[in-house]
């Protein structure tokens, strides 16, 4: 949300803009949340309830925000009053409606829509084949570690696309239950490598030493059959773009 009011701030006051969106669609995140944007009623409480936050960026939002709110419902979005806690004030948007009025009012954008890659799986892979070099008079350093950071970059490459790939695949009304469900999978396949890691804990010496590379040849596998099955399988869509309105 924050690049489109930039994109349609600057906008308005007359640059030329052009709008990439890195993401599969705009709206991010604010697609998922609640629409509610609101401050505390009274700066005192604004301040006894976050004690720890930066003073002045506090005030400018107290300050601020109201005009904020007025600016959306000016390039055409309109927001119901908020006032459910007595504390603060605000008002709730339509996240869908009010992604597409500040696209409207950002003018010339580009939406990348592509599938997961699966570099990143591929990479997850190679990290838990060099984990299988370990041994147990072998050097932290020069065998695990670099074997883990490996691993960390190919999750790093994996776990957004497909979070955005799950989510793009359902319209806009059924995000929250795909982000869940997303979710429910990535907690139930950990609970399951957690169950099955005592089966290699319990394990001492050359024993240790088999089922630990047997565990890490299993989990080679399964990430490279993701990347796999994503390289092949999955198609990136075209890139939309979007023309400005005056």
């Amino acid at each position: 949300m924050a690049g489109l009011v930039a994109a349609a701030r600057a906008r308005e006051l007359g640059e030329e803009v052009r709008l990439l969106e890195k993401g599969d669609r705009p709206g991010g995140s604010m697609l998922v949340s609640s629409g509610v944007v609101w401050r505390y009623r009274e700066l005192p409480e604004f301040r006894r309830q976050c004690p720890q936050g930066d003073e002045s960026l506090q005030r400018l939002i107290w300050d601020r925000l109201d005009d904020a709110l007025e600016w959306l419902e000016r390039i055409g979005v309109t927001g119901v009053p908020h006032t459910m806690n007595p504390l603060t004030t605000g008002r709730w948007f339509d996240p869908r409606t009010l992604t597409e009025a500040l696209v409207r009012a950002a003018g010339q954008f580009e939406l990348r829509r592509s599938a997961p890659e699966g570099d990143g799986p591929l990479v997850v892979a190679t990290g838990f084949l060099l984990t299988t070099r370990t041994a147990a008079d072998a050097s932290y350093w020069t065998t695990l570690f670099p074997a883990l950071v490996v691993v960390a970059f190919g999750l790093a490459g994996a776990v957004a696309p497909l979070t955005t790939a799950v989510i793009a695949s359902v319209d806009a009304q059924h995000t929250g239950t795909a982000s869940g469900f997303n979710s429910a999978i990535a907690r139930t396949g950990g609970l399951i490598a957690t169950a099955l890691l005592g089966s290699v804990l319990g394990a001492s010496g050359d024993s240790l030493e088999t089922a630990f590379d047997h565990a890490a040849l299993a989990a080679a596998a399964g990430a490279a059959l993701a990347g796999l099955v994503a390289l092949f399988m999955l198609r990136p869509h075209e890139i939309a773009s979007g023309k400005p309105e005056r």
